[in-house]
């Protein structure tokens, strides 16, 4: 146990939620000492206050049903408890204890988690469970960035709280999603073993549950639709040597006749009828909230938004930028522009823009989203030092969308061009940019500009060079990426944006979906099918929004917790008697599919040797090593092949053009681009990049 004897006689105790953060907050109140002991780790920090500073990495504390044995359900009474540790050097209990003592003898404790509900119930357990009470009370420092100056702005405005809105809304939401998650998964589970015997690790969830509907009805959508053809007419038109594409007016014709029947202009004689020039201007974006930016960062630099989120609170605890998890698009002014872009504009990358500005005069562009908490993500004007890679490309994202919120408007001309030959009409146009204003910075946009085009005037003479031709067939709406079904939660108000991007992720480990495209799978289907046919609720979009209300309404102190979980708990009940009614037909559909999805996901090809069999990812008994061989092997086809034993491995679906032999897709953490790899050991291309290595040495 911590003793008395190492503290000083008269601190006031500082609860951080992360190492990093606690060390800025030390640093920026006063001197700094660390002090370990076998128990807990510590700093104290001698300015005009002596502070003691703590911190919890994370939750400390978590919810655990009163009833230990794994296959029972309903679980409703659970109860918060330390943490189990993975790591025996920590020891949570302890960590506790010490946490007890060291908030008894503060004259003062003040909460400085992450200002937001996560951060307001870390600390709220902490003091609940080291006071053993169920009312408590503690100063509160809130705070957007980890920069010196505010953090001495914070602690210099500390408001006592009482009451604890935010911390009974996310204690309420962890307790409903985990009631859910926990019940809903042993339910399944429990189904596939007693009607079939087998055994898999299934789960569905509160939220997960209407995140897979969005997949289920885009999947339904895409394999029902019917492709219909049509055809598009594309002339090449020349005019002074350059050619240019012009489209015929009629974008869409339903007889490949009538299309053909077009090129016999070519070789002909067209003029130019109508050219008409319109001039628009282009706004600057408002500066990022958390799930613009990971929209952003998955279509410039192809970061999932679970990588964005990692990588963006790295940023935040090196003081480089402000709160990540934030709603808001919105920049205040008690912010400082002016000190901020005086302090980017030390660095080359964004100098030239930051001259252009005038720093008396600041206003920036504001978004509609407002978040009560923080303001929209910008950059401290601190660099992240050691960032590089993704991180800095992360980094330098922000701080250009930052920037172009000051910008001026992009003034950008379209000429739309006509031109007749015959009774045919094509039409073609070009974007040109008059002035870039705030596009000079932030320069991550779709190319719109189309062809360029010569000097023309109506009535100007051009040749129909060429008449195209090309049949198209109208598709469905695409599949949804990580970044659009993040979106889509966004937008129907499902989740929070601390967790939606972990849901994703879950369905994508769990096998519902496949990695990247988001294509559901056999399982994924026999979840959702077994959800629409037993149990609607289970993935009701309303039912979700409907408690995530409910728990708005908990955190602006509008409803009592009790009422909403109360509420949530039936519509859990209700959705468990109608799974346990049908028990023995969901168990065998979800288990069947199963099946059918760890199969397909190991198979990688044909066999390039019997070409019936297909190539499948074996783990040897004896070694626990996983190689390809043919399912074939008991016909007499004994292709094996090696592969690596790190990494996600996923068929490409495409085969070698050296060898024929099928290309695997090797998938490492944090790496969304996956390594192209032949299944063949004896590979011409192997030969060439083993010859090019040794020359190299």
């Amino acid at each position: 146990m911590l003793s008395p004897s190492h503290l000083p006689e008269d601190y006031h105790l500082i609860i951080a939620e992360k190492p990093d953060a606690a060390r800025r907050i030390a640093s920026a109140l006063g001197r700094v000492e660390t002090v370990r002991t076998r128990e807990v780790e510590y700093i104290i920090s001698r300015g005009k206050e002596v502070y003691v500073v703590i911190w919890a990495s994370g939750h400390l504390l978590t919810l655990a049903p009163s009833y230990t044995k794994r296959d029972v359900y309903p679980i409703l009474d659970v109860q918060w408890v330390p943490l189990a540790s993975d790591d025996r050097k920590k020891n949570i209990s302890s960590r506790l204890q010490s946490f007890k003592t060291l908030i008894e003898g503060a004259r003062k404790v003040v909460i400085a988690c992450d200002y937001d509900i996560e951060g307001d119930t870390i600390g709220y357990n902490i003091l609940r469970y080291a006071l053993n009470t169920q009312t408590v009370s503690a100063y509160r420092a809130k705070f957007s960035t980890l920069t010196d100056v505010e953090l001495r702005d914070a602690f210099s405005k500390l408001s006592l709280q009482n009451e604890w809105p935010m911390a009974q809304a996310g204690r309420t939401r962890h307790y409903l999603d985990y009631v859910w998650g926990i019940n809903l998964s042993r339910a399944l589970m429990a189904s596939v073993t007693d009607s079939t015997g087998g055994y898999t690790t299934l789960s569905i969830g509160r939220v997960q549950g209407p995140t897979l509907n969005y997949l289920y009805e885009r999947e339904v959508d895409i394999r029902s639709f019917v492709p219909v053809p049509y055809w598009q007419v594309i002339a090449i038109v020349e005019k002074d040597d350059k050619t240019f594409p012009a489209n015929y007016i009629i974008s869409r014709i339903t007889k490949q006749a009538d299309a053909e029947r077009i090129k016999r202009i070519e070789g002909k004689v067209g003029r130019v009828s109508e050219v008409a020039k319109t001039t628009y201007t282009v706004p600057p974006p408002p500066a990022f909230n958390l799930g613009e930016l990971q929209y952003e960062a998955y279509r410039v630099l192809g970061l999932s938004p679970t990588q964005t989120l990692a990588m963006a609170e790295k940023l935040y605890l090196q003081a480089a930028i402000s709160y990540p998890r934030t709603s808001s698009q919105k920049l205040p002014p008690t912010i400082g522009y002016s000190k901020i872009l005086t302090s980017l504009n030390r660095r080359s990358d964004y100098k030239q823009y930051i001259s252009r500005l005038n720093l008396v005069s600041l206003h920036p562009v504001q978004g509609e989203k407002s978040d009560p908490a923080h303001p929209a993500i910008y950059p401290t004007g601190m660099y992240p030092s050691g960032a590089r890679g993704k991180q800095w490309l992360l980094y330098d994202l922000i701080t250009r969308r930052f920037l172009a919120t000051f910008g001026g408007k992009s003034v950008k001309e379209r000429t739309n061009v006509t031109i007749k030959c015959e009774a045919y009409i094509f039409n073609t146009s070009y974007v040109t940019t008059v002035s870039p204003g705030w596009t000079s910075v932030y320069q991550h946009l779709p190319e719109t500009s189309g062809p360029r085009l010569p000097s023309l005037r109506k009535g100007d003479a051009v040749t129909i060079k060429e008449v195209k031709v090309v049949e198209r067939y109208e598709a469905p709406e695409q599949r949804y990426n990580q970044s659009t079904l993040l979106r889509r939660m966004e937008s129907e108000a499902i989740g929070t944006k601390a967790t939606r991007a972990e849901v994703i992720s879950t369905l994508i480990e769990r096998g519902y979906v496949a990695n990247n495209d988001m294509q559901l799978t056999d399982l994924g289907f026999a979840i959702m099918e077994t959800a629409i046919e037993n149990s609607p609720l289970i993935i009701s979009v309303t039912m979700t929004k409907s408690i995530e209300n409910d728990l708005e309404r908990i955190e602006s102190s509008r409803t009592d917790p009790k009422t909403v979980l109360v509420n949530g708990v039936e519509k859990l009940i209700e959705s468990l008697r109608t799974l346990e009614s049908r028990r023995q037909a969901v168990g065998e559909k979800v288990y069947k599919a199963h099946i059918s999805t760890m199969r397909s996901r190991n198979i990688l090809g044909k066999c390039p040797k019997c070409n019936d069999g297909d190539l499948i990812i074996i783990r040897s008994k004896r070694s626990g090593k996983r190689f390809v061989g043919c399912t074939n092997y008991s016909k007499g086809c004994d292709v094996s092949a090696p592969l690596p034993q790190r990494g996600g491995i996923r068929p490409a679906r495409h085969i070698c053009k050296d060898c024929g032999w099928p290309i695997a897709l090797v998938y490492f953490f944090r790496s969304r681009r996956p390594w192209r790899l032949c299944l063949n050991p004896s590979c011409p291309t192997k030969s060439k990049e083993e010859e090019t290595s040794q020359q190299r040495s």
